[in-house]
């Protein structure tokens, strides 16, 4: 399947969730957007012209998206976990359940249960996040807490700064990469990727892959694979594109089945930075 085919592949997928944008729950989109008609004049396109109008009808999906969100900001609201409080251990102070540090003392708290990566982070529960700042507050955060500063502390912080600093890194390159952030945001909100039997027993899809792996393992020199790694940054891009969209909707199985799409390719990619010539050391 080409890449063209893909995109149009995808369009279909993300036209099985124009119902969604368009329906009452999402006031205002049908009036604002046509996104069904821009759908009908993107089926018929193709090459060029297909990858500019797609980043065009993507953006407009997204604003959609961001529109429809104050209309239903209290359905929103389950994405986002109460916040309970938990005593310091040393001054006994209330604090939030993922605080680091006392807000009363500062003294270095112990991992709670339930925190998860992005309340760490203090950030939403969403795909689309900022990599800029979390990248800021990861710094900040794991600068402060490092246990390289709590070498003459007591054993106790000690050891809530190594748990502390190890659930940071944790969280952080889970959510820095879009695959690990689109299956971790999945289990967090109760749809997992092992649920989803759709792809997974897509033949036509299962034969491509294999196509391509047994492509790459032929090749014998870059150039076999130069196309393939391009088609591939673009598959990827756009996997990461729908994905996008799918969580906006709240449309978990699509979700669901374009993060076992996008780990796929990053299988792919894996393989094709790891390429070798076969005759390569021979003399």
């Amino acid at each position: 399947m080409s890449l063209i085919q893909q995109q149009q592949q995808s369009l279909k997928s993300i036209k099985n969730v124009l119902p969604a944008l368009t329906s009452g729950h999402h006031c205002g989109i049908a009036r604002n957007f046509s996104l069904k008609n821009n759908y009908h004049s993107l089926s018929t396109q193709s090459g060029v012209k297909l990858n500019t109008s797609l980043n065009n009808y993507f953006s407009q999906c997204k604003e959609a998206l961001a529109f429809s969100n104050t209309c239903f900001k209290s359905q929103q609201q389950r994405f986002y976990s109460t916040p309970t409080n938990k005593k310091c251990w040393k001054c006994d102070a209330d604090n939030k359940i993922e605080a680091i540090f006392c807000e009363k003392c500062k003294t270095v708290q112990n991992l709670s249960r339930g925190v998860d990566y992005f309340s760490i982070f203090g950030i939403q529960r969403s795909f689309d996040i900022d990599l800029k700042s979390l990248k800021a507050k990861f710094l900040k955060l794991q600068q402060a807490v490092h246990p390289d500063n709590y070498s003459t502390k007591s054993d106790k912080e000690k050891e809530y700064s190594e748990q502390q600093s190890s659930y940071l890194n944790k969280a952080y390159h889970c959510l820095v990469e879009p695959l690990d952030r689109a299956t971790y945001l999945l289990t967090l909100l109760g749809h997992p990727t092992e649920e989803s039997e759709t792809l997974n027993n897509n033949v036509e899809f299962l034969m491509e892959i294999m196509t391509i792996n047994e492509f790459i393992d032929n090749a014998e020199c870059i150039e076999d694979i130069e196309d393939i790694f391009s088609e591939n940054e673009a598959r990827i891009d756009l996997a990461i594109r729908n994905l996008s969209i799918f969580f906006q909707a709240e449309v978990w199985e699509a979700a669901q089945n374009e993060t076992i799409k996008l780990r796929y390719w990053k299988n792919i990619e894996r393989s094709l930075k790891d390429w070798q010539p076969k005759n390569k050391g021979k003399k």
